[in-house]
């Protein structure tokens, strides 16, 4: 892949899929190093995800992807002690939380549908 290719995705979490068949995946931590469009042989990506940081030669990935991402609410958590586990929440539960740490009397969330949800205290109706 030239380096070039890389411009539109220097700011993003990608998957580049090198050329012995492993996916790396992460955000682009060095994006100032694609922005001059040179296509030098020697140019590395770096690759951040959490703890993680790869380091790949350009001239090895033979494809990009956006993966989408999960939403992190699905994902089970357990408590350092390894005995409770906080199981994935119904929508009414998140909005009923969500409400309950706001210092508002109403809230409005707009769902990625472009659908509006909006809560008001019951107490003041």
């Amino acid at each position: 892949m030239d380096p070039k290719d890389l411009i539109p995705y220097r700011n993003k979490f990608i998957s580049a899929t090198l050329d012995d068949g492993s996916i790396v995946s992460g955000y682009v931590s060095n994006p100032e190093d694609f922005s001059d469009g040179e296509d030098r042989e020697d140019r590395k990506i770096l690759l951040l995800n959490g703890l993680l940081h790869s380091e790949i030669q350009v001239s090895r990935i033979v494809d990009i992807t956006l993966p989408e991402r999960e939403d992190t609410i699905h994902i089970p958590v357990v408590d350092t002690d390894g005995v409770t586990i906080k199981q994935k929440k119904t929508l009414d539960e998140q909005l009923d939380d969500l409400f309950r740490q706001s210092l508002s009397d109403d809230i409005v969330v707009t769902l990625p549908d472009g659908r509006r949800i909006r809560k008001v205290n019951e107490d003041e109706e």
